[in-house]
């Protein structure tokens, strides 16, 4: 899949490229593309055809005002020659790396028929034995491991988090 890079954009398409890479069900590359079409109009599709690149991602970024994105996005078939998908998305400028992932889960269930999680959450515990009490430290992130925010640190072992069923809430196990 070929994640061209979207105009007057460099947060979106890297983070929807790197979690299509992630997946491990398709290879993308922004690198050594035969050509960087940011609209639909532009797509050349003998070019995309010859080089064996199965699908396209193309997208437009636009700044709103100070605080507003629009983002316009679109997924191409070559092999079929159809459009997949074309979405708009208007959001705060600081939630561009939630909208990223929410592409990536369009575009993923779009080519498989199954729900995305790069918008999803993790927790893990990492354990600091460089500091004098050996802190225990329960953070959630991103899928990509950005983002991370500590929810809880102690001296005692955190073990087994894990998300309540509706994904609001964290259960771990604490020796406190």
């Amino acid at each position: 899949i070929a994640v061209v890079p979207f105009s007057n954009d460099q947060t979106i398409f890297p983070i929807v490229a790197s979690d299509l890479n992630r997946s491990g069900r398709f290879t993308s590359n922004s690198n050594n593309l035969p050509e960087h079409p940011t609209a639909p109009n532009q797509l050349n599709i003998p070019t995309w055809q010859n080089s064996k690149i199965p699908y396209v991602v193309l997208g437009q970024s636009k700044q709103i005002d100070a605080n507003t994105y629009q983002i316009n996005y679109q997924l191409f078939d070559v092999d079929k020659q159809q459009w997949l998908l074309s979405e708009m998305l208007t959001v705060p400028s600081n939630r561009l790396r939630q909208a990223a992932h929410m592409i990536s889960d369009t575009i993923y269930k779009a080519l498989t028929g199954i729900p995305g999680d790069f918008s999803g959450r993790i927790a893990y515990v990492l354990r600091n034995p460089a500091t004098p009490d050996k802190r225990y430290t329960l953070q959630i992130a991103d899928t990509d491991g950005e983002q991370p925010r500590t929810v809880l640190s102690s001296p005692d072992p955190i073990l087994s988090p894990t998300w309540t069923p509706d994904g609001k809430s964290l259960a771990y196990v604490s020796f406190e």
